[in-house]
């Protein structure tokens, strides 16, 4: 897949986990506002906790936001590559991105399709519907 299509593939990738993220953030609010009336009126920690579900709560932000953590770092990733293809210079993307050129550099030195950590990155099949 060529560097242009893989940037549009990622930057969809990211727009879906920030949903993603925001229904968490929507769930956790109204969990959370449950449990600060129980706490207001004097009920238990324990009821509190429970009515917030504390735990799925905690864990379903933190796996949203690790997955928006990953696929912002593909898209700018790609994004910084293609800033390359097309003739910028390291200096010019660390500028227009707000990073120090190391960093700019590291991300060059990636492979599309390949996350930080060495783990793939979910690569989504082009629409061949037309």
């Amino acid at each position: 897949m060529d560097l242009r299509r893989q940037a549009v593939v990622d930057i969809v990738r990211m727009m879906e986990t920030v949903a993603t993220v925001r229904e968490a953030l929507d769930a956790t609010e109204v969990r959370y506002a449950a449990a600060l009336e129980t706490l207001r009126t004097g009920g238990p920690i324990t009821e509190t906790l429970q009515l917030s579900d504390a735990g799925a709560s905690r864990q379903m932000l933190t796996d949203a936001l690790q997955e928006l953590q990953q696929a912002r770092h593909a898209a700018r990733r790609v994004m910084i590559q293609l800033g390359r293809a097309e003739g910028q210079t390291i200096a010019e993307i660390a500028a227009t991105w707000g990073i120090s050129r190391q960093l700019v550099s590291r991300y060059l030195s990636e492979d599309v399709g390949q996350a930080s950590d060495g783990a793939p990155d979910l690569v989504v099949a082009p629409d061949t519907a037309s």
